[in-house]
């Protein structure tokens, strides 16, 4: 995938398997990737896994292979950016985009009700980013972002 300026990067998914269906190692899954991308390319990867160790512990196994190691699932931004010591920036948890007035991105009622009666209930409303933002595919700086919802005093 072409940057804005030209540049390829390769944006990779892998899933953890701490608290998921059982899924093979993400572990090996992101060595089968890197093997096929030639080394000059930068390597984003989301690792859409539950247990921050788990993220953690794919961060190290990374470094210096990937430009981050840039983590999902939990829907909540984490304050914890910071650069590996091979140069990957790790991120536990970069947010999610979804309504904001929300229980992670469905309506609060409809989720009440679903823990309440353990039904299951859709996602509606308005949608609002919030975040962490990458500077550039290198990954050498991470900033705090939030877009569109109100701002109700943060």
């Amino acid at each position: 995938m072409p940057t804005a300026q030209g540049t390829d990067i390769a944006i990779v998914n892998i899933m953890g398997r701490v608290f998921m269906d059982p899924l093979d190692s993400p572990f090996r899954a992101a060595d089968t990737v890197l093997a096929e991308l030639a080394d000059s390319i930068p390597v984003v990867v989301d690792f859409h896994a539950e247990a921050t160790s788990e993220k953690v512990a794919m961060a190290n196994y990374l470094d210096g292979r990937a430009s981050a190691v840039l983590g999902t699932h939990t829907h909540v931004p984490t304050a914890d950016a910071r650069v590996l010591p091979e140069g990957t920036l790790y991120v536990t948890d970069v947010g999610m985009v979804g309504p904001y007035n929300s229980v992670i991105g469905a309506e609060t009622e409809a989720m009440v009700r679903r823990f309440v009666t353990r039904c299951r209930c859709g996602r509606t409303g308005e949608t609002r980013s919030r975040g962490r933002c990458p500077s550039t595919p290198f990954c050498w700086r991470s900033t705090p972002a939030r877009v569109g919802g109100e701002a109700s005093g943060a």
